[in-house]
């Protein structure tokens, strides 16, 4: 419920000074409130492992729909990416990774989000973060190498490049994006 403020503290649901305004004003139990939200995120933690160990179909059938909402989610940032809305995609694929945590392509597209923003160290967490998921998802050592380069961290890129020739082949074209950036990178520095 919205409380308005007024001079003499928060109004309660009455219209006059309460309790609440005396609660919500006090640092205590702000921090009572703090300590408490984080127990209970914990304990819901728990209860989804236990649900899973207890009903593993119930809990495929739901690890399926969350898998089918991140995809939905991230071909709805990708038209974001397309049209260069990457703020709004951002949201978008951070809604993808919260429904199934497992969606690599969703990290690689969040960072390559965060990369066109300018923030290269989010960039970078989530490039790692699809990585760790599928250490061959091709967009991710594609911009991930890319990024590596703004960084001027050519061995990493070229690691990744590698990668990428054994992943794909030099005919897939996050390969041909990556070698054409290594290279490039390479003529500024010997220039």
């Amino acid at each position: 419920m919205f409380l308005p403020r007024t001079a003499e503290g928060t109004l309660d649901d009455t219209g006059g000074s309460g309790k609440i305004g005396g609660l919500l004003g006090n640092a205590e139990f702000s921090g009572l409130v703090v300590m408490w939200t984080s127990k209970f995120l914990a304990a819901l933690i728990v209860v989804s492992v236990a649900f899973g160990a207890l009903f593993p179909a119930q809990a495929a059938k739901y690890s399926r729909q969350s898998e089918k909402v991140s995809e939905l989610l991230l071909g709805d940032g990708i038209a974001l990416v397309q049209r260069e809305q990457f703020e709004d995609a951002i949201k978008l694929f951070e809604q993808a990774v919260v429904a199934y945590p497992k969606n690599a392509q969703a990290y690689s597209y969040l960072g390559f989000a965060h990369q066109q923003t300018g923030n290269l160290p989010d960039a970078k967490k989530f490039f790692g973060i699809a990585l760790a998921i599928d250490p061959d998802e091709v967009r991710a050592l594609n911009w991930g190498g890319q990024s590596d380069l703004s960084s001027d961290d050519l061995d990493a890129a070229q690691a990744k490049l590698d990668r990428l020739s054994r992943v794909c082949g030099p005919s897939c074209s996050e390969y041909k994006d990556l070698y054409a950036a290594v290279n490039d990178f390479k003529a500024k520095v010997t220039n």
